[in-house]
């Protein structure tokens, strides 16, 4: 008698996606000489890479909405600072300000704990979040180039104006509101 096919289903994935779920310690030293735990998750899920990518969105837009110039920072250190941020149980900031969070990224950065922390977590895990950006990018100039393209195609297939009067009128009417 033959043996039956096992089927397929979701649930055989669990051993996968509780990967995701393990955690690692380590010790951060204080200049004073304090040792402190700090928790930190050293494999980011896709589902957690995307969150991770939306609150990197949200504060760029913030940071624009403030007039925050983060250009004193290298955008691979603020996200890195986002990825510890993300990853482990470090304090930042309540703040929904920009200026406040960068703030705590600058003295992070100038640490030795920041270089420390990095070091601990997989070179893949952070490759991963850098490709997810990567692949953002690439898709926001392949759409601005699609954008472009159908702009100069629809301005090329544009009959010449019959009435330029018309249009003054028109621009200057919308002009005036």
């Amino acid at each position: 008698m033959a043996k039956k096919q096992q089927q397929f289903s979701v649930s055989m994935l669990k051993p996968e996606v509780d990967f995701y779920k393990q955690t690692r310690d380590v010790t951060a030293t204080l200049p004073d000489g304090t040792e402190l735990p700090i928790t930190f998750t050293p494999f980011f899920s896709p589902e957690s890479i995307r969150e991770l990518l939306i609150e990197i969105g949200k504060f760029f837009e913030k940071a624009q909405e403030e007039n925050l110039d983060v250009d004193s920072m290298s955008q691979e250190d603020i996200v890195n600072c986002f990825i510890l941020k993300h990853y482990t149980d470090m304090k930042f900031t309540t703040s929904k300000k920009a200026k406040t969070l960068f703030n705590l990224f600058e003295i992070l950065v100038n640490s030795k704990l920041y270089s420390d922390i990095l070091d601990v977590i997989p070179e893949e895990s952070i490759l991963s979040v850098k490709e997810a950006i990567f692949k953002i990018y690439e898709s926001s100039i392949e759409q601005e180039e699609l954008i472009t393209q159908k702009l100069m195609e629809a301005q090329a297939n544009m009959p010449e104006l019959q009435n330029p009067e018309l249009l003054d009128r028109l621009t200057k009417k919308d002009s005036d509101e």
